[in-house]
């Protein structure tokens, strides 16, 4: 087969998925088009509360509720006698000498039983929260810990809490419980029906599920046909698109060394060819190696495919001291980050440096590149003037 031939029958196979999209209207998706796809509380922690609420207004009573408890294995310890759910349930001030206290999503009782559910799409777990939650009603508790895909947690919970949490997600256990929600929805229900398989479709965008088993295979066969010109698109379709990662990477590295104040440097950790793609922002005494970070350029990181500016303290020496200096606040740690925030773009949408339709609006996209730019120079800014004299302080 000829180049030419490859790449028509190629454009084919994809444009025969974009009919199939059409004719299912999967396009359209009320959450996507008013920007809520990945409010964690506004939309995903409200849609699932409204279904398990026995008395929500989609008039099914207990009816969700009973198969999302089947779906996580609860059923048989939790009673559905005078449930009430109640989304972010205030249960007590956070007390990280204690470990106690916290705000709960989404927060599931009996008047006896309770269930935490702690929804994360894209932030990362809040100093010791899930065993902060795990002390609230201690003995007749469970906590949920829900975040986008199954693998990947690396959370450290006191064995002695074993039994009494479990990490449930988005991509299976979510989307089971919708499915199965879906089935015992009588036809006469029509916009709930559409309304929940409309929600499934966004989950399935957000966890990379969508799949066309036609379209796949179609592919599959192109490809063993033709293995060396897919070969060699494949190695050439890497090196781009790691060219684009390196070459923002670099363009973000040179207007931060303009706008740091005098005694601070920056440079390029690793580069976007591998994983942890990083730039380290350094104080006059970068022997200390407390730094800010901002990462992930490659797409992966220590925060899976989520991109972050954070402080991290690479010898393990200044935690106690900052977070005492940050007692106010609620930090977010992870390993020897000792806080970090998620940066999205300027149009409130994840920045995921391996989603190659992204990669590709960076490099043809000028005015969207020059936005994005600002805002993650922005984010920046706001986030090393909130913290840099602590840093100072501690490593002079």
């Amino acid at each position: 087969m000829t180049n030419a031939i490859f790449f028509d029958t190629l454009k084919n196979i994809f444009k025969l998925e974009e009919e199939r999209k059409l004719k299912e209207r999967t396009q359209f998706n009320v959450f996507e088009i008013l920007k809520l796809q990945s409010n964690e509380n506004r939309t995903h922690s409200a849609f699932i509360a409204e279904l398990l609420n026995p008395h929500g207004s989609h008039l099914m009573g207990t009816t969700f509720l009973k198969l999302f408890l089947e779906v996580t294995d609860l059923l048989p310890w939790f009673s559905l006698d005078g449930v009430r759910i109640k989304l972010e349930k205030h249960i007590g001030k956070v007390d990280l000498e204690e470990i106690r206290g916290g705000r709960v999503d989404i927060f599931i009782e009996n008047g006896k039983q309770t269930i935490c559910l702690e929804n994360k799409i894209y932030a990362g777990q809040g100093h010791y929260q899930v065993e902060r939650y795990l002390k609230h009603n201690e003995g007749n508790n469970h906590v949920l810990y829900l975040t986008l895909q199954e693998d990947g947690l690396d959370l450290k919970i006191d064995h002695r809490f074993d039994g009494q949490w479990q990490h449930i997600s988005y991509s299976k256990t979510i989307i089971d419980w919708l499915e199965q929600c879906l089935t015992v929805i009588d036809e006469n229900y029509y916009l709930l029906k559409e309304s929940i398989k409309q929600y499934i479709v966004l989950v399935k965008k957000l966890t990379g599920t969508m799949e066309d088993k036609k379209s796949a295979a179609d592919l599959k066969k192109l490809i063993i046909e033709n293995i060396e010109l897919s070969r060699a698109v494949s190695v050439n379709y890497r090196e781009v698109l790691i060219d684009i990662k390196n070459e923002f990477q670099q363009e973000i590295h040179d207007l931060l060394k303009k706008q740091l104040p005098d005694g601070w440097t920056v440079a390029i950790g690793k580069k976007a060819n591998g994983p942890n793609a990083s730039i380290w922002i350094k104080p006059p005494n970068e022997q200390a190696m407390l730094w800010f970070g901002i990462e992930t350029f490659s797409g992966i990181g220590s925060f899976k495919d989520q991109f972050i500016v954070g402080v991290i303290d690479m010898k393990r020496q200044y935690g106690e001291k900052f977070t005492r200096a940050f007692e106010k606040h609620t930090l977010q740690k992870k390993d020897t980050w000792l806080d970090y925030k998620i940066i999205k773009d300027h149009e409130d949408k994840g920045l995921n440096f391996n989603d190659d339709l992204f990669l590709v609006r960076l490099e043809q996209d000028t005015d969207y590149r020059e936005a994005l730019t600002e805002h993650i120079l922005n984010v920046f800014s706001d986030y090393f003037n909130r913290s840099n004299e602590v840093i100072l302080e501690l490593t002079s």
